[in-house]
Parts: C-alpha cells; sequence; structure tokens
C-alpha cells in the first residue's frame, strides 16, 4: 500500500446541514520533449499578476481565492485556535510565501488570468480521463472533468450520502491523502489549473497539490481495471494500487504546491495556478491534503503535435484542438465558447458549440438583397482561430448539428498569414488583411446539418476568422488541408509578410499619405497566400 492509499471501512456523514452542505514517475517512460512555444506567446500567457496577501476594498486575499467583506464590517479575524492551526488572518499574512512561486513556478491568482482562454485540456469533452482514485466515497473523480457548472440539488441522496457534483472522498480515518491519476485529453504544455470548490461549503478539500509527468504510453493496468469509470461508495483496490504505485507518481514532477483553496460559495470557490514549466504533460496526478470534495478541474494550455510525423500530402484539419488549433478572440460567447466547437467529438446538445446572443439590434422586419442575403447592417458575430500549423486550405465544414431554431443565416470564412506570437486579435485582426476563401453568397446555413465548401487557389494560411451573420449556434468548425513547412517558418520567426499588415491604423494611414498602398487591393494576393 502506498502513502495516501484510502483503505478499510472507515468513513463519515459529510457533514450536512437543511438545504445545502456545509458543506500517487513511470520507470523509463518520462519523456522529454522541446515545447516549441514562442516565448512571448507563454509569457502572455502567464502575464497575470499573483494574488496579493493584502486587504482591499473590493475583498481580501485568503490563499489562491478572494474573500469579500461583509457590508459594513472589517474583515473577520478569527481567534488563534487552541490546535495551533492557522486563522484567517494568518493564511492572509502568509498567502504570498504559501503560494511557493519562487520554488515551484506556480502562484496564485487573483483576477481570472488570460491562460483561461486558452485550450481546455484534460475536459471529458477533450478526451480527458480519471485513470486512478484512491476513494470515491461520495462521487467519483470522473465529475471534475464535466464541462457543465456544477450544481447542487438539496434533496439529492443515494446510500452512501448526499449527493454532489464533483469528486468527493470519505472523511479520512487512516494515514496519508486522497489522490488520483488523470489523463489529458489533449497532451501539451500546460499554462495554468482552475480549481473550483463550487457548493462544498463545508467539505471542501483544503489544500490540493498537482504533479504532473510526460508518459510514452498511458498505463494499460490502470485504464483496464477503471473500466468505464469510477463507482461511488468504493476506494481503490489492491491491484489498483499496486499498479498505481508502479508509475511512481510521487515523484513527478510539481507543477502546483501545496496551496490554499477556499469553500465553494460563489466569491470563494475559484482558485487559479499558472504554471511556469515550459515542457510538455500527458498525465496529473492531484492531491488532495487530505481529503474533501472538489467540483471542477480545469487545465489550460496549448496542445502539441508531433508535426514532423505528418506526411505534407496529408490532408487534416488543420484548426482541430487535438491538432493545436485554438480559438484566440471572438466578439461574444453568450451561450457557448468558440472554443468548443473545435473539439474532436460530435456535439451532444446546443450546450456544446458555440451560440451567441440574440442581436439587440435587429430591424423590426427583415429584408433580402438581390443574392437573396438578409440585409444585416452591423449584425454579425466573430472569432478567429490560430491553426496548429500553417497550411493550405482544401475544405471547410461548418455544422449547426442540435441548432435548429437558432442556426445562423450564413457565414463568411477568412483566412491570413499572421506571426503566431505578436499579432493581436482582440478586434478581429482589422490591422491584418483578409482573404475571403468561403464568401458569404455561397455559405448559406440551414438547420441541424452539416455544411461543406470546396476551397481552392487559395496558399498558405494561418489563421482564420469564421463570422456568423447575424447571430445564433454552430456546432463544429473544421478546416482541412495540408501542411506546408516554410510557411509554419516564417510565422514563427515573424518574418511573413509586409509590415503595412501588421502596423497600427495610424502608421498605415501615415504610410498611404506618403503613396504606399495601406492595404491590397480587393482579390490580389498577400504575401502567402
Amino acid at each position: 500500500v502506498v502513502p495516501g492509499a484510502a483503505g478499510g471501512a472507515g468513513g463519515g456523514s459529510g457533514g450536512r446541514v437543511k438545504a445545502q452542505r456545509h458543506g500517487h514517475h513511470s520507470r523509463g517512460s518520462l519523456k522529454r520533449v522541446d515545447s516549441g512555444i514562442g516565448a512571448s506567446l507563454l509569457a502572455r500567457a502567464m502575464s497575470a499578476e499573483p494574488a496579493p496577501a493584502i486587504a482591499s476594498r473590493s475583498g481580501y486575499a485568503v490563499g489562491g481565492f478572494v474573500r469579500q467583506p461583509k457590508r459594513s464590517s472589517k474583515p473577520r479575524v478569527k481567534k488563534p485556535r487552541a490546535d495551533g492551526g492557522a486563522t484567517e488572518s494568518d493564511a492572509e499574512s502568509t498567502a504570498s510565501s504559501a503560494s511557493g512561486a519562487s520554488k515551484s513556478g506556480s502562484e496564485r491568482e487573483r483576477e481570472v488570468p488570460a491562460w483561461k482562454k486558452s485550450t481546455e485540456m484534460v475536459s471529458a469533452r477533450v478526451g480527458g480521463k480519471c485513470l486512478f482514485a484512491t476513494d470515491e466515497w461520495f462521487a467519483t473523480a470522473e465529475n471534475m472533468l464535466k464541462t457543465s457548472e456544477p450544481v447542487f440539488i438539496p434533496d439529492k441522496f443515494t446510500e452512501f450520502g448526499k449527493w454532489m457534483d464533483g469528486w468527493e472522498t470519505r472523511r479520512k480515518r487512516t494515514v496519508g491523502h486522497d489522490w488520483c491519476i488523470l489523463q489529458l485529453g489533449l497532451p501539451g504544455v500546460i499554462f495554468g489549473i482552475h480549481v473550483n470548490t463550487a457548493h462544498f461549503t463545508g467539505n471542501y478539500v483544503p489544500r490540493v497539490s498537482v504533479q504532473g509527468a510526460y508518459l510514452d504510453e498511458a498505463p494499460r493496468d490502470l485504464v483496464d481495471s477503471r473500466g468505464e469509470g469510477g463507482v461511488m461508495g468504493t476506494c481503490a483496490t489492491r491491484e489498483q494500487l499496486a499498479a498505481a504505485a508502479e508509475l511512481r507518481s510521487e515523484e513527478w514532477e510539481e507543477l502546483v504546491p501545496m496551496s490554499k483553496l477556499g469553500p465553494g460559495f460563489v466569491d470563494t470557490r475559484d482558485s487559479y495556478f499558472t504554471v511556469r514549466s515550459t515542457k510538455p504533460y500527458t498525465h496529473l496526478r492531484v492531491n488532495m491534503h487530505p481529503d474533501g470534495g472538489i467540483a471542477r478541474l480545469h487545465v489550460h494550455g496549448i496542445v502539441r503535435r508531433d508535426w514532423e510525423a505528418v506526411p505534407d500530402a496529408k490532408v487534416v484539419d488543420l484548426v482541430a484542438a487535438e491538432n493545436g488549433g485554438r480559438a484566440v478572440a471572438w466578439s461574444d460567447e453568450h451561450y457557448g465558447k468558440p472554443s468548443n466547437i473545435i473539439v474532436r467529438r460530435r456535439g451532444v446538445n446546443m450546450g456544446d458549440g458555440w451560440e451567441t446572443a440574440r442581436k439587440m439590434n435587429r430591424p423590426p422586419a427583415y429584408e433580402a438583397d438581390d443574392a437573396g442575403n438578409l440585409v444585416l447592417p452591423g449584425m454579425s458575430d466573430w472569432a478567429v482561430f490560430e491553426l496548429g500549423h500553417a497550411g493550405v486550405v482544401t475544405e471547410v465544414e461548418v455544422d449547426t448539428q442540435h441548432f435548429k431554431g437558432n442556426f445562423p443565416e450564413s457565414c463568411l470564412v477568412e483566412a491570413t498569414l499572421a506571426p503566431r506570437t505578436s499579432t493581436d486579435f482582440a478586434d478581429g485582426g482589422k490591422a491584418l488583411t483578409w482573404h475571403e476563401i468561403v464568401p458569404r453568397r455561397v455559405a448559406k446555413l440551414s438547420a441541424n446539418a452539416s455544411h461543406v465548401f470546396p476551397v481552392s487557389g487559395v496558399g498558405a494560411v494561418s489563421h482564420i476568422r469564421l463570422t456568423m451573420f447575424p447571430d445564433g449556434g454552430i456546432m463544429r468548425f473544421r478546416v482541412r488541408g495540408r501542411v506546408d513547412r516554410a510557411a509554419e517558418a516564417r510565422v514563427k520567426e515573424e518574418t511573413v509578410m509586409d509590415p503595412i499588415r501588421v502596423m497600427s491604423p495610424v502608421s498605415r494611414a501615415r504610410l498611404g499619405a506618403a503613396g504606399v498602398p495601406a492595404r491590397s487591393p480587393p482579390g490580389a494576393p498577400s504575401p502567402g497566400l
């Protein structure tokens, strides 16, 4: 039995009150891989400031979360405990040092960090799995990998206790602590880890740490023994413990040191930890110190694929998340994120796609132009995607599955070749020259259907802009084509194009006044296109 394994029949009730609960390196299998990530991209993803351990007008930091004070009082400070445990003021004064940023490369975030917009790497939606857990008495570890928001049902119980939407272990009455092994659905470089304790208000995990490793292959013994998932009311078997011990996961690299979490109230449930390592990972060990509940665990970063193994003539989905594609900017995500539409599997329901809010400036009655398109001035939503590898696009697919009464009327697909690390797409990339590869006039959409558009006569591109008119939902987006290694080298070196294409509007205007065209004529090819 390894340290931290759950054992015996000991347990606990879980502590309920009325409506809401108050509440383990694989031998020879580690592999070093050069991250290949642009330094400025990595720096930008990690640029958020750590949580200061000081009081503020809006709240005060305690560990990795922010607690809001009551309206008419100063932050509550408990009296020192007789057992020597930390009081709230103790935690406040030690928040910075407890983060261990200087020695571990991880630090807590007070606000939602920029890396939250990067690719989700461990969710069930992208193929993330739990391979092992020491204990799953109240709720199984797979729940942490859900993409839905955690829910609380006051009167829902099981034969093992209160039903909870997360991973919850029994009250530990044996030595050690609880932990689990997760397999990333999308291996790659991790920018940050988000731990959510929603609704675990009196039974949340007080401290957590995370370790990681790059394994050449999945540990088959663990995969086979767990089957389709964990079983509520159980702990790890002797066989599972032995298989987990073979991984020697307690020796894996520390990504998040032991850090405090907050209770599952709205203002204290979210804890963000920036990861400073630039190495890729395939598996994580999540350690509870010592037990309790975690609602959700989100891992964000950039996906790594071995493009050298992809033949030049092979057609691949260049924008797929599994191939390193990612959404970099968008205009609206009211009902779903654009990152949803580039995942591998088919959509489950409307919540599994990208859906925007209805336009409030829509006219009293719609009219059509001579081409049959609705006249929609100023009514559209867009998303910019970075391809996993620069390439030549041959086909685009826009799928409106499940969107039967809220699909877009039409769409427009444009492409450009731009540096990966220095271009700002917050405004949709207005400073760049975009080329239509699927014009709106041919991209009429319909309900609950897949629409495939052939593309030809276009050179290598690195970014795609998808615009929907006027609003609505798209379930999946595929950009198929062949890799272009020369173009990829250029976008990485940021020597890709005429500088006019990435200049500010002011600089572009000055060049125009000097007789230099500030924009390519419509339909004219730009460098690389």
